[in-house]
């Protein structure tokens, strides 16, 4: 899963861009300019596990390159790179993976090459509406498809999706996600529920997509764990109008903000409770973020 780019959309407005100086989703605040991620951090403190991701955009705003860096043991680079025509995306390809482990050829992370390029076909509203994966293997230069996509939207917000045979339905309330139920190809499903702050998604993100079990897309590729390509996406206005409030509660996880300002998240806190309601600092759902924002 990848990557992130402003089609049709301002990195953190929900709505298509329009000549109007008065955003209609924010009639009252025009003069509030919307605001754009320079880089992010995401520390794991029960793997001790940082990443950081910084972001370069194109003239029309639109994220063309997400660099990340992992500082696990081998301590892992990708380049995310992402072409244009007019609205749509071309292509996204994930590569250039600089490894510490010399005696690695294949320079895998997850279990994954990190070479891979991804296609996908867009509606006039710059929503995704299926996307295929393309794995390369890079010690042979072979390249094969791996995984298919498909996504249906609602009034503007994504009504649901099909990943490999499993899919997923959204329910929304008050311009909120606040259900989505996994139908696993199986036959077992699962529900999960979302409660809300007060605070206005303002950047329109989630940070549901930085957490292990609960992204809504269930697209289940490693290699995109630690570089959180939905994250952008999402953030990109790729899938669909996000959700109006920051998310409070998800399973066992709350989140807690941080903001400037000018109500715009500058840190997040995930934390994860056990069974008993202990804070679980060692859980992968615990983690911290940290926004830096364009000048």
């Amino acid at each position: 899963m990848l990557i992130a780019a402003c089609t049709l959309f301002s990195c953190g407005g929900d709505d298509p861009v329009t000549d109007d100086p008065i955003k209609p989703e924010q009639p009252d605040k025009p003069d509030i300019q919307t605001k754009r991620i320079k880089s992010m951090t995401v520390y794991y403190p029960g793997k001790d596990y940082l990443t950081e991701q910084t972001l370069s955009y194109d003239d029309k705003d639109r994220i063309n390159k997400i660099e990340t860096y992992i500082s696990d043991r081998y301590r892992d680079n990708f380049i995310t790179s992402i072409s244009y025509d007019n609205n749509q995306i071309t292509s996204i390809t994930k590569n250039h993976c600089k490894h510490s482990n010399p005696t690695d050829l294949n320079c895998d992370y997850g279990g994954l090459s990190c070479s891979y390029n991804i296609q996908s076909t867009m509606n006039n509203q710059g929503f995704i509406l299926d996307v295929t994966y393309f794995y390369k293997d890079i010690t042979n230069n072979e390249q094969d498809q791996a995984d298919k996509g498909k996504f249906n939207y609602k009034d503007g917000y994504l009504d649901y999706s099909d990943f490999n045979g499993d899919n997923v339905k959204y329910i929304y309330a008050n311009n909120n996600l606040i259900s989505f139920i996994y139908n696993y190809s199986d036959g077992n499903s699962e529900t999960n529920y979302i409660s809300y702050t007060k605070y206005e998604n303002k950047l329109g993100i989630s940070p549901l997509f930085l957490t292990e079990d609960y992204r809504f897309i269930d697209m289940d590729i490693e290699s995109d764990y630690y570089t959180f390509g939905l994250f952008f996406a999402y953030y990109s206005g790729w899938y669909g109008k996000t959700s109006k409030y920051l998310e409070e509660k998800v399973g066992s996880c709350r989140f807690e903000y941080e903001l400037d300002k000018d109500g715009y998240p500058v840190k997040i806190i995930s934390k994860d409770f056990d069974e008993d309601g202990q804070y679980d600092e060692n859980s992968d759902e615990s983690f911290t973020v940290n926004i830096i924002y364009q000048e």
